[in-house]
C-alpha cells in the first residue's frame, strides 16, 4: 500500500498518519536539497516511490512543492503536466492521495497557534489563504483519484471507505497509470538518457520531451489519469516488451499508439486480448510531430472515436 498525505499546515496529516495508519512505514518529505529544475523533479519522485516494496504512508510530495515553491519563488517545476505524471506513477504503484482539509477557520486556528510558536514555515495570513485555496482547488480537480479527510466532521470509517473506493490495483511491470483504465497509451521507447538509472524505462515520465508534450495534448482532450494507462513497445534495452500485458489490463477498450513501432506492438496486443474488442488509434509520435509540424494541431487530437467510445460507455 502507498498512501500520500497532502494538505495545508494544520490539516491533520501527521496526526492521521500516526493514529489511523500507524501500521505503515511513515516517510516525511522535507525541503528539496537542490534548486536545479530537473534534479528537483527526480528527487521528488524518488522520495515518493518506495523502493523496497513495503507499505508506506508519505507525508507531502509534489502537490506541496506546487504551492510552497510558488510562495518561495522557486522555479516552476511541478506544473500541470508534471502533476499528471506524478499521479501516473502513484496510480501505477496502486497508491492513493488523501487531502487533509478541514474547515478553513479550524485549520487556520491550528496553523496560527503553531506559527506563533515558530513551528511553521509560512507565517503570513495571506500565504495561508493561498495555501488553503490551492489544496481546495487541487482536491476539486482530482476527486477521481484523491480522498478527502476532514478531522472536524468525518469519521475514520468514512475516510477508509473513500480510500478503498479510490485505490486502484498496482499495474504490471512496465505499465504506469490506472490498472482499470479504458485507454492504453503506447510509445516506442523511454529516453533513458533523460532518466536517472533508478527510473530507467519508466514510461512517459520525464520533466521534458515527448512525455510532457503528450501529457499536455491528452489533457486538452479531457482525458484524466484515472482513465489512462501507459507503456512502451520497447524496454530500456531495446527489446520488445510483452504485448500479452494487455491481459492484465482488463478494462482497456482503446489503444492510442504513438508511431509505427507502437502501432505494430498494439496490433499484437489486440490478438492477446482475444474476445475483447479493442479499438486501435494510430497517431504520429509527438517527437516527430513537434519536429516536422510544429504549430499545427496534432493529428491525435482528431481521434474523436476515443472520446465517442468513452462517452458511450459512460466513463468520460
Amino acid at each position: 500500500m502507498l498512501l500520500l498525505l497532502e494538505g495545508p499546515d494544520g490539516g491533520g496529516k501527521t496526526t492521521l498518519a500516526k493514529s489511523v495508519f500507524s501500521h505503515l512505514r511513515y516517510v516525511h518529505n522535507g525541503p528539496l536539497t537542490t534548486t536545479d529544475p530537473t534534479e528537483m523533479f527526480w528527487e521528488q519522485l524518488r522520495n515518493l516511490v518506495p523502493n523496497d516494496g513495503t507499505s508506506v504512508v508519505v507525508d507531502r510530495s509534489w502537490p506541496s512543492e506546487m504551492i510552497y515553491g510558488r510562495l518561495a519563488n522557486r522555479p516552476v517545476v511541478f506544473d500541470r503536466a508534471a502533476d499528471r505524471m506524478f499521479q501516473r506513477v502513484l496510480l501505477g504503484e496502486g497508491g492513493t492521495t488523501i487531502i487533509c482539509l478541514p474547515d478553513e477557520q479550524r485549520c487556520r486556528e491550528v496553523w496560527r497557534a503553531r506559527a506563533d510558536r515558530g513551528l511553521e514555515l509560512l507565517t503570513k495570513d495571506e500565504d495561508f489563504a493561498q495555501m488553503y485555496q490551492f489544496y481546495r482547488g487541487w482536491l476539486d480537480a482530482n476527486r477521481d483519484v484523491a480522498a478527502h479527510w476532514d478531522y472536524g466532521s468525518m469519521s475514520t470509517g468514512d475516510l477508509l471507505c473513500q480510500v478503498g473506493y479510490r485505490r486502484y490495483p498496482r499495474c504490471p511491470p512496465g505499465v504506469l497509470g490506472s490498472q482499470m483504465a479504458k485507454v492504453l497509451v503506447v510509445g516506442e521507447q523511454a529516453n533513458v538518457k533523460r532518466q536517472p538509472a533508478w527510473a530507467a524505462g519508466m514510461p512517459f515520465v520525464s520533466p521534458g520531451g515527448s512525455s510532457k508534450t503528450i501529457t499536455q495534448w491528452l489533457d486538452e482532450m479531457g482525458l484524466g489519469e484515472h482513465q489512462l494507462c501507459w507503456t512502451n513497445a520497447l524496454g530500456p534495452s531495446g527489446i520488445q516488451s510483452n504485448p500479452a500485458v494487455i491481459q492484465e489490463l482488463p478494462c482497456v477498450v482503446a489503444i492510442l499508439a504513438l508511431g509505427l513501432t507502437a502501432a505494430s506492438w498494439a496490433e499484437q496486443a489486440r490478438r492477446f486480448a482475444r474476445t475483447r474488442k479493442i479499438t486501435l488509434c494510430p497517431a504520429t509520435h509527438p517527437a516527430a510531430w513537434t519536429r516536422f509540424r510544429a504549430g499545427q494541431p496534432w493529428d491525435g487530437l482528431a481521434f474523436e472515436k476515443i472520446l465517442r467510445f468513452a462517452a458511450e460507455h459512460g466513463w468520460c
